[in-house]
């Protein structure tokens, strides 16, 4: 703005100057050019008054334009030249058919303008019929108002450079001043400031925008924030690329589902968080227009990965990238296919067993002394399917997150006293010993579930004992809560069955769980069980030595 007003002013000040100048020089020379005429005019009438006479001679005009600096002419009635104070008359033309004559001839006096042959000049004329029919003609030569224009041009152009350098300073601090007060403007607050009232409006629009403005930016942060803290606390990755695999957008998750460490990776090439074919080939098509889904693997992770092109009029953009963990879903399925697999096994092995004697005896294939037998193998085996149905159900009513079972005081030392009770007769086949001691531990929760619970630990314990074993229930107060810890001196459980042992029908040695029966549900009871109570379950065991389960329940 500073350089326009500068600009603006020093080529105003230059026109001005020129202009002016011009004007002026126009004016003055007008002003001279008629005092010239008035003169010239009176010059004509003195000199006409004094030879208005019938004896003119042309001594007389000789005399009486002696002194006279403008030119002097006398013209007879038919344009011969008769007297010239200035040129030989020999030399001149006839004179009828100049304007000035013509017209002084007519109407008793005539005057006319013409530029001379030399360049820049102009003469005036002015001529008046004499009572003798003679005509007078005076005339003067001047310069043309160019010509006198540009005769004090160098002047003119000197002032110009003045005023220019005066303009040039006057520009500068008027600039400043002008400036001033609208640099001084505050724009978070516009009315308020103090600045020409002509600019009132465009400040009152300013801070109307400014508001708007405000507002908008304000609502723009909100939604950023609500969009990061969003993306931020999603489980899933969210991956944003523009056209070049650059990234945009990418939230913690992403980062970690690909392995990659905390960091700032906008801006930079996606694949160096992961350079795998796979990742590779999803970008590619989704870069390509094409949206691509697929199951990578990072750290025995299983991530599953949605690409979708971003197509702006028909050009792919970049694309949207969209991560989920898939590891316990994939295990999930993979149990719940074991599970399926497992229980048509464990169903299908009793009902043989049942199908077969029954049918034996239907066709009295069995010796009557031995039917009790066959019939007793088949009530047992109708045992066990009954109590792997009733498991599966139990687990079943756990699985669905079953909350509103009774609560009472337990005694847990009595509930491991009857337990072990109950399997003394077991314990005695397997020549275990069963010893429990500990607290009367009083704990709040679902008898039947500690019961089950309470059952399976040591049934377990005593099934996977070695003979001449011992097995030891202890019920102890801690700061943590109750415990209940199950030891035995038994076979073992080598540690990579640790994590899975409390699975369905998950059998570390196959042939011994045939040899020790059971459902193979015994041990997922007890975990659903615990969780139901919130317990804690710890397991130590190592191969040979035997197995310690101790379950804390909260306080």
């Amino acid at each position: 703005m500073k350089k326009k007003i500068f600009k603006n002013m020093v080529v105003l000040s230059f026109a001005a100057v020129l202009i002016t100048s011009f004007l002026i020089c126009i004016v003055l020379y007008n002003y001279n050019f008629s005092t010239m005429k008035r003169q010239l005019r009176n010059m004509a009438f003195f000199l006409a008054s004094s030879l208005n006479s019938e004896a003119v001679q042309i001594s007389d005009f000789t005399e009486l334009t002696r002194n006279v600096n403008n030119r002097v002419t006398v013209i007879a009635g038919d344009g011969t030249v008769l007297f010239d104070n200035m040129t030989d008359i020999r030399s001149l033309e006839k004179h009828l058919d100049r304007p000035e004559v013509k017209s002084a001839l007519d109407t008793g006096m005539g005057e006319t303008v013409r530029l001379s042959g030399t360049l820049g000049k102009q003469t005036y004329y002015y001529a008046v019929r004499l009572n003798n029919g003679l005509v007078l003609r005076l005339s003067f030569t001047t310069d043309t108002v160019y010509s006198t224009y540009f005769s004090i041009l160098p002047y003119i152009v000197l002032i110009s450079l003045f005023v220019i350098v005066l303009s040039m300073i006057m520009a500068v601090n008027q600039s400043k001043q002008i400036v001033a007060p609208i640099n001084a403007i505050n724009l978070d607050k516009p009315a308020e400031s103090s600045v020409y009232d002509e600019l009132s409006p465009l400040l009152l629009r300013i801070g109307y925008l400014r508001n708007h403005l405000d507002r908008q930016i304000a609502e723009a942060k909100e939604q950023q924030r609500q969009f990061e803290t969003i993306i931020n606390n999603m489980s899933e990755g969210l991956i944003i690329l523009d056209r070049h695999g650059r990234v945009l957008t990418i939230n913690p998750s992403a980062v970690k589902l690909l392995g990659g460490l905390a960091g700032d990776y906008n801006g930079k090439n996606i694949l160096i968080l992961n350079r795998s074919n796979d990742f590779q080939l999803i970008i590619e098509k989704a870069m390509g227009g094409t949206p691509s889904e697929s199951i990578i693997t990072k750290h025995e992770r299983s991530i599953r990965i949605w690409a979708n092109p971003v197509v702006k009029e028909g050009k792919v953009e970049g694309a949207i990238m969209i991560l989920h963990d898939v590891t316990e879903a994939q295990m999930a399925e993979n149990f719940r296919r074991e599970f399926s697999a497992n229980v048509s096994h464990e169903l299908k092995s009793p009902l043989t067993v049942i199908s077969g004697f029954a049918e034996l005896i239907k066709n009295n294939m069995v010796k009557s002394d031995d039917i009790p037998v066959f019939a007793g193998r088949i009530h047992c085996e109708a045992k066990r399917l009954l109590k792997l149905i009733e498991d599966i159900i139990e687990i079943s009513r756990l699985d669905e997150g079953i909350n509103d079972l009774p609560l009472e005081e337990i005694n847990l030392l009595e509930i491991c006293a009857n337990a072990a009770k109950s399997l003394s007769e077991l314990a005695a086949k397997k020549e275990v010993s069963v010893t429990v001691k500990g607290d009367a531990v009083v704990i709040r929760g679902v008898y039947r579930l500690i019961e089950e619970l309470v059952y399976n630990l040591v049934e377990n314990a005593i099934n996977y004992n070695k003979n001449s074993g011992r097995v030891i229930v202890t019920v102890e107060k801690t700061n943590s809560g109750a415990v209940l810890k199950v030891e035995d001196t038994g076979i073992g459980i080598p540690k990579e069955h640790h994590q899975r042992i409390f699975e369905r029908f998950y059998r570390v040695d196959k042939s011994h769980s045939k040899e020790t029966g059971g459902t193979g549900l015994g041990l997922s009871i007890v975990k659903h069980a615990a969780k139901y109570h919130n317990a804690v379950i710890d397991l130590q065991s190592d191969v040979g030595k035997g197995t310690t389960v101790a379950v804390t329940f909260p306080q």
